[in-house]
């Protein structure tokens, strides 16, 4: 059980900081979005999953599993707002076509 406990731990662990890597050296606005929501989600549930079997009581654990859930429903929203921030301020580089600027090249 321990073994299967640093396992998820170190793994969560190294997760975050491959995000953490990924949201500095990305050179779009989109990649380093999608490296600073995805993988610390997943890093940070599996460091929570580790802890909340190590945790000595069941309050500890159930504090825990909350987080893990607030992360889950937080991250996708924060990422949202950044991609909608980042568009409105026309800080999208490259040659992604949005469904809004066809809608703008398409009408009369």
């Amino acid at each position: 059980m321990e073994l299967l406990v640093a396992v998820a731990i170190l793994s969560g662990a190294v997760l975050l900081l491959l995000a953490a890597l990924g949201a500095v050296r990305l050179p779009e606005t989109m990649a380093r979005m999608h490296a600073a929501a995805k993988a610390p989600a997943i890093g940070l549930l599996l460091l929570l999953s580790g802890a909340a079997v190590l945790a000595p009581g069941r309050r500890a654990s159930v504090v825990l599993v909350l987080a893990a859930v607030l992360q889950l429903v937080v991250s996708p929203l924060a990422a949202h707002l950044l991609a909608r921030a980042a568009r409105r301020h026309d800080s999208i580089e490259g040659t992604v076509t949005l469904p809004i600027d066809v809608e703008r090249r398409t009408r009369p």
